[in-house]
């Protein structure tokens, strides 16, 4: 029998600061926390007997996890590996990311804009960023007020957390490209709270999506998940 140990990674909130300064302040604490993430992941992967880590981060988290990833994938490609192979890391899972499309984008995908970067010891023109499979799925929903108020306090940037299928392919064009192994899954609603912001726990469809995925290894595709097909790498979970 599979046994699965669950860790929870946190870092100090805004709390009383208000919506505004506390925004600010959790962003800068949430780099600050960056490079403990990077170090208990390295950690946690050499743990004897351990086969597999599965990732999943919430909300403002996904920047800080983005980030550690980022520099764990330099890491790994400098030793000439893969994430999955180096740090044991099956599934990487974003749910309601408050991070800017772009830069997701170039924190998952670091290295293909990089082709001058080591690759065990030499210089690769033609490097192309290996995840293995190493699995990354994002729940996005539209409904998401939290996110349409990030958007405003960072200028109207778009959100990733918002991307869905039917959007512009202006706006389409900009999500990460991380291979394959990339899932981009649209919520018909929210959930959980009046902002709509806490669905991937509050949503029992979310809920059974995500054990699907690490407790039953079903793909996207599969009729377990109950997933509808936008056009890849984009899927609909409908509220049955």
């Amino acid at each position: 029998m599979n046994e699965y140990v669950c860790v929870s990674l946190s870092w100090p909130a805004g709390g009383t600061q208000g919506i505004l300064l506390g925004y600010n302040f959790d962003r800068e604490s949430g780099e600050f926390a960056v490079g403990d993430i990077r170090k208990a992941i390295r950690t946690i992967s050499g743990t004897h007997q351990l086969k597999y880590i599965h990732l999943i981060a919430h909300s403002r988290g996904t920047d800080v996890l983005a980030s550690a990833l980022q520099q764990l994938m330099i890491e790994a490609y400098g030793s000439k590996q893969t994430i999955g192979d180096k740090y044991k890391i099956a599934n990487i899972i974003l749910a309601a990311p408050d991070i800017d499309v772009d830069v997701a984008s170039s924190k998952l995908a670091v290295l293909l804009s990089d082709p001058d970067f080591s690759y065990g010891g030499k210089i690769n023109q033609k490097a192309i960023l290996n995840r293995g499979n190493t699995q990354t799925t994002i729940y996005t929903s539209q409904g998401d007020k939290a996110l349409a108020v990030s958007n405003k306090l960072f200028g109207g940037q778009f959100r990733l957390g918002m991307l869905a299928a039917h959007l512009d392919e202006t706006i389409l064009e900009h999500a990460p490209k991380v291979g394959n192994n990339l899932d981009l899954i649209s919520v018909e609603s929210g959930g959980g709270e009046f902002l709509g912001h806490s669905y991937f726990l509050a949503n029992d469809h979310v809920r059974n999506d995500i054990v699907s995925l690490i407790r039953n290894h079903q793909s996207a595709g599969s009729s377990e998940r109950q997933l509808i097909e936008i056009k890849k790498p984009f899927w609909f979970l409908p509220q049955q």
